[in-house]
């Protein structure tokens, strides 16, 4: 059944599509319709979406761009990181068509970076060539070579001769613009020699449709003329080429002043760009037939010529013109949309921010009072150590003054002390006197008696002496301890 409805949208798409239709659809129903249908598959509600952007790409770019966006926030949300790389690529396509080249790049490079990430690489070689592109067409020719480049490595290491030799082919096309003629012919040949193995390949053809247009350049006119029909030889089916390889061979039969074949190239080249309606090719063919006429000396027809060249330049400068004004128009309508988003969006970071704002003016506040609370209690246990300490300030005052009364009484009654201590020894100093006089004279002469009576003692011979003498050396004794007796009480007294 799903495939049924996919099968359905799509064809439906394409119906509107070739109709020229797709100016009326509403990329907001079409959205809400395929949603509706589909609201728990989000791969193939991508599908179907990314299907119908396709569809409207090129007639109406406004469309595509709002439904490709929806597809953006689809894969995003359901997190389908390929669907994403995918979307983003198309949506570098869809800005550079609405000539919004900034956000082509951005959508570029971040499509290059989610295929790196992948592993997708021909995928990335694609969007490293639609980069190249656009930096062409903005002749930022340094930036598009490097591009170039990136794909011509990938497309080298997959062997991919076609895409690799393409690349090539717009690579010397750079260097044509730059007027870098050796490094052109390089890059033409290598191309050359990549494309001639697919000689149906429209590239095959545009390559040598380009080498005869810078042989041309360098005035190497045989080789000029070979090259386009080399590539008229092809018989490929691009009108387009066949008419840029005969108008090179008209300006070198020109140049070799061979005005009748010049003439017969010129109109075979002005007839196919009639028919794919390239005025700017138009006009160059009728500047070409006017030299033509003129070096043939058939003024009249030259000037109908240029005449011819001058309307059509005329036509297509008003054509541009519309262009332009279609294209400001749409860049206005693009812009009023962005501008109508960042209105939403500076809302919404208004909004963030009012409630950012508020929620730290909350945490400020919360800290301011958790401060307060903290300064206080810190103030209440400041005093209480200020109280706790004063009190200890005045008990040790307290202890001090009484020491200092204490002192002082000590101060008050030192003299006195000092009176009653000088008393003192000077009684010592008369005691001690008088002990080292008894010392010196009154104890010193018993002493000196026993001392004597002693060698009486051991001279006498007889008992009777010797009585006599224990009878003095007695007495004298006592008279020693009657003596020592009295010292003690003087020195004790």
């Amino acid at each position: 059944m799903r495939f049924v409805h996919f099968i359905s949208i799509v064809l439906f798409n394409f119906t509107q599509l070739l109709w020229g239709q797709h100016k009326d659809i509403n990329a907001s129903h079409l959205i809400a319709e395929i949603s509706k249908k589909y609201p728990n598959n989000d791969s193939l509600k991508i599908k179907v979406l990314f299907d119908s952007a396709n569809a409207y790409m090129q007639k109406c770019p406004d469309t595509t761009l709002k439904i490709l966006t929806k597809c953006a926030e689809i894969a995003q949300k359901a997190n389908l990181k390929s669907y994403q790389a995918i979307i983003q690529n198309s949506l570098g396509v869809n800005f550079k068509i609405l000539g919004h080249n900034d956000s082509a790049v951005n959508c570029y490079l971040r499509s290059a970076e989610m295929f790196r990430e992948l592993n997708q690489t021909d995928r990335l070689s694609m969007t490293y060539v639609n980069l190249a592109n656009l930096y062409s067409a903005e002749e930022n020719w340094d930036k598009a070579v490097s591009y170039y480049q990136k794909a011509a490595q990938i497309f080298k290491e997959k062997e991919n001769y076609v895409g690799l030799g393409t690349t090539y082919l717009n690579i010397g096309n750079t260097h044509y613009h730059r007027k870098r003629w050796d490094s052109c012919e390089f890059y033409y040949l290598q191309s050359e020699k990549l494309l001639t193995q697919y000689p149906k390949h429209v590239n095959t053809q545009l390559t040598l449709v380009n080498l005869a247009h810078l042989y041309l350049e360098l005035k190497q006119y045989e080789k000029a003329k070979s090259y386009a029909q080399k590539a008229l030889d092809l018989n490929v089916e691009s009108v387009r080429n066949a008419s840029s390889a005969y108008e090179v061979i008209a300006q070198v039969y020109l140049h070799q002043n061979n005005s009748e074949k010049a003439e017969h190239f010129a109109k075979k080249a002005l007839s196919l760009s009639q028919q794919f309606k390239d005025l700017e090719r138009q006009t160059n063919l009728h500047v070409l037939l006017a030299d033509i006429y003129a070096k043939k000396q058939d003024y009249t027809y030259s000037y109908h010529q240029m005449k011819k060249a001058l309307e059509i330049k005329d036509s297509l400068f008003k054509s541009k013109l519309k262009v332009e004004r279609e294209m400001i128009a749409k860049k206005l309508e693009y812009f009023n949309y962005k501008i109508s988003l960042a209105e939403a969006e500076q809302k919404q970071i208004a909004q963030k921010k009012l409630i950012k704002l508020q929620r730290i003016i909350l945490i400020l506040c919360s800290l301011f009072l958790g401060i307060m609370i903290t300064s206080l209690f810190v103030i209440y246990r400041r005093n209480r150590l200020l109280r706790q300490a004063n009190y200890e300030i005045e008990l040790k005052n307290a202890i001090l003054e009484r020491q200092k009364q204490v002192i002082q009484e000590m101060n008050n009654s030192l003299e006195q002390m000092v009176l009653d201590r000088t008393q003192k020894l000077e009684q010592r100093n008369q005691q001690l006197s008088e002990y080292a006089y008894y010392n010196a004279h009154v104890l010193r002469a018993p002493i000196a008696r026993i001392l004597g009576l002693f060698e009486v003692y051991q001279h006498s011979r007889t008992l009777q002496e010797k009585e006599e003498v224990f009878k003095h050396l007695h007495k004298t004794i006592q008279e020693l301890d009657s003596i020592v007796q009295d010292m003690q009480k003087k020195v004790t007294g």
